[in-house]
């Protein structure tokens, strides 16, 4: 089992092909509609759900740079450790 893509998004593609294609998509512009879909609606979840994690952290927008020099450091104490 793929840890994306099992049986309810198989179900999921092939509903979302078949309404596209009732609209009246074909081909390249068939995979361009259903992927363009599935991307924003992911993003979407994505952006809500990190949203949610900063809220719970109580990490305030604008202090990207902050963490992501935090995240650098533990990055390089784990690479030290693993070589």
């Amino acid at each position: 089992m793929h840890f994306v893509y099992g049986d309810g998004m198989a179900r999921f593609q092939d509903h979302s092909y078949a309404v596209y294609e009732a609209a009246g998509f074909t081909g390249r512009d068939l995979d361009w509609a259903v992927n363009t879909a599935y991307t924003f609606v992911a993003g979407s979840a994505i952006d809500e759900a990190v949203t949610a994690a900063m809220t719970k952290a109580r990490i305030r927008p604008g202090r990207g740079a902050e963490i992501e020099a935090i995240l650098h450091g533990l990055e390089a104490r784990l690479a030290r450790r693993t070589t």
